[in-house]
């Protein structure tokens, strides 16, 4: 009975440890993500969709011609946070972002945008399809963790009720450059396609590059010298 317990002890310490991993990474609940990137061989670290290919049975979700609503769950307690659009079938480029500056998301919990606008003049139109990349950059090194959700352009899709649409108490989400002072980097950053929105989470109709890999990375770091 005492050898036994050894091998017991591990398997909860491995569950603790896996529990901890889970806490610090993010989901999206609308549009449903992808898959479940919290399951192997899935990985959040994987740019730009955790490792999980888009494909002609992947679940695509009706969303409004001139853009819808997102939820999402952060479990870290701060983080940058990056939305970008890729239009077409297993899009690897995620060229177009949803928000106008990032942002600076402390303490974990819901997040709900009732609409991320889309920016004018975008080729879309009905049955148009796409996929929407919510990227978050931690401020402390950098580490960027990748989720996707697949969509359908419709006129028919509506937004989501107040009611399922609602931001926990426990979050607080501001843009990162509102300060009137931004450094010359982080303007940069900014200019070189750091995605996001005011905490009304209606996002700038300008359209600008969004963020790659080493953007994102970038950014997270410009940010934890502030």
């Amino acid at each position: 009975m005492m050898g036994a317990s050894k091998p017991f002890s591990l398997l909860l310490v491995m569950i603790a440890s896996f529990q901890v991993l889970v806490s610090a990474h993010t989901q999206i609940w609308y549009p449903p993500w992808r898959n479940n990137s919290f399951n192997t061989p899935f990985s959040q670290q994987i740019y730009p969709c955790a490792g999980i290919i888009d494909t002609p049975d992947t679940n695509r979700t009706l969303w409004p011609l001139t853009g819808g609503s997102l939820n999402v769950t952060l479990h870290d307690g701060a983080a940058i946070i990056f939305v970008n659009l890729g239009l077409g079938v297993n899009v690897t480029n995620f060229n177009i972002s949803l928000l106008a500056i990032p942002l600076n998301e402390t303490g974990a919990g819901n997040l709900c945008f009732p609409q991320l606008v889309l920016p004018s003049g975008l080729p879309i139109q009905e049955g148009t399809q796409a996929s929407i990349q919510f990227a978050t950059s931690n401020p402390k090194n950098g580490e960027g963790l990748y989720n996707c959700a697949d969509i359908t352009f419709s006129a028919n899709a509506t937004l989501l009720p107040s009611d399922q649409c609602v931001n926990s108490t426990t979050i607080t989400v501001n843009s990162l450059f509102s300060s009137a002072s931004v450094s010359s980097s982080n303007a940069t950053c900014a200019a070189s396609g750091a995605a996001t929105a005011s905490s009304t989470a209606k996002a700038s109709s300008a359209m600008v590059v969004a963020p790659s890999f080493f953007g994102l990375l970038l950014c997270g770091l410009l940010a934890a010298s502030l």
